[in-house]
């Protein structure tokens, strides 16, 4: 218990000297080598789980999904059931799974995370539930399945869909012309368009 407390504190002061993202990342992977050097010295102890438990947390809150998974899994299983905490992980890894494509280990998480557990966290029942509802899109909309099939019309009036450009190249950037992230990214766009064009790209 003393050699947890030590490490909570290490950790703390690391998670000072996270200002900026480079220096962030640094602090993670500083984390995460201490916390995985405990679990080495202390295996099968509380303070281990836990500590496997803020592995996969921090891993995930920082888009390192495939990392965050073991963590989170293992903990899932070694946790007691009804441990608030449990919730907490069996969130983190619905959120992991979806982030790697991985739509039904996904849905399953987010359902357990949902019946089992939802007074853990307002903000993320809600989160999971939205989720639960969307999880069906997304997955439809992976990368490497085919594009749904549509038709635009053009500010020409002629009508168009994305079958026209079959054995093309393209990029589709859906913007408004009230969103200023949108106007701002134009030119690259643009930029792309040029340099590509020529070889096919649309």
């Amino acid at each position: 218990a003393e050699a947890y407390a030590q490490l909570q504190t290490e950790l703390l002061e690391i998670q000072k000297t996270a200002t900026t993202q480079p220096k962030m990342m640094e602090a993670v992977a500083l984390a995460a080598s201490k916390l995985e050097g405990f679990i080495a010295a202390y295996p099968g102890t509380e303070e281990a789980k836990d500590a496997k438990l803020q592995l996969g947390m921090m891993f995930a809150s920082v888009g390192q999904f495939d990392k965050a998974v073991p963590f989170l899994k293992d903990y899932v299983k070694i946790g007691e059931e009804g441990d608030e905490r449990v919730g907490y992980a069996h969130f983190y890894l619905a959120e992991s799974y979806k982030s790697i494509d991985e739509f039904e280990k996904a849905k399953e998480q987010y359902k357990i995370f949902v019946e089992e557990y939802p007074l853990v966290n307002p903000k993320f029942l809600a989160a999971a539930q939205g989720s639960l509802e969307d999880i069906d899109v997304l997955k439809t909309l992976a990368v490497g399945n085919e594009p749904l099939p549509f038709t635009v019309e053009g500010l020409d009036g002629k009508k168009f869909s994305l079958a026209d450009f079959k054995g093309k190249v393209v990029l589709l950037d859906f913007w408004a012309t009230w969103c200023m992230p949108c106007k701002q990214e134009m030119p690259n766009v643009i930029r792309i368009h040029q340099k590509f064009n020529k070889k096919g790209f649309e």
